[in-house]
């Protein structure tokens, strides 16, 4: 199955999703942008 992800990058934070193929959300979440807490979600 294939996946696709988008990032929207602020100066205080990045939203992340992730759809499948079918366009239904897989994931989502709001980070601060500090590089610990993104790569810790």
């Amino acid at each position: 199955m294939e996946y696709y992800a988008d990032l929207d990058v602020s100066l205080q934070f990045v939203s992340i999703c992730v759809i499948d193929g079918e366009g239904k959300i897989a994931f989502e979440r709001s980070a601060s942008c500090e590089a610990e807490i993104i790569t810790s979600t």
